[in-house]
């Protein structure tokens, strides 16, 4: 049984970090340190509250690490099916990242992005919002 994406992504949410990523300058930076992706991560709240909070952010090479979780940003011919991680492993195009201290609680939920507000938003296999305290 070949193996499935941490988490699933709608044709939405799909484009909004392809376009994203497509903004970020493409090429190494000065330090030859470019950006690989958009990583989803899972900490403590920045406010001082004493809460955990889901996020979104740019992955630089540097910072990848062989615990995140890729998820292919591209789809097959048929413009539906993902890419398996399999065939995304090594292909060298941006990706989404689970890091490693997210994948547990966001394994199998679904990313999609509020069209008004461009927040992006998991939701578990229910369709519920995931709430990163429950």
């Amino acid at each position: 049984m070949p193996r499935r994406a941490a988490v699933s992504l709608t044709p939405g949410a799909r484009t909004f970090f392809r376009s994203l990523l497509d903004g970020v300058a493409s090429g190494p930076g000065d330090d030859g340190d470019h950006v690989v992706g958009v990583v989803l991560t899972y900490g403590q709240s920045s406010t001082g509250e004493p809460r955990m909070v889901f996020g979104f952010d740019l992955l630089r090479s540097s910072d990848l690490d062989p615990g995140h979780e890729a998820v292919s940003l591209e789809v097959l011919e048929d413009g539906v099916t993902p890419r398996s991680p399999a065939e995304a492993l090594e292909d060298g195009l941006p990706k989404l990242y689970v890091h490693r201290d997210a994948v547990l609680k966001v394994l199998g939920a679904t990313v999609e992005v509020d069209r008004e507000t461009l927040a992006p938003i998991l939701r578990d296999k229910e369709g519920n919002v995931m709430d990163p305290n429950a």
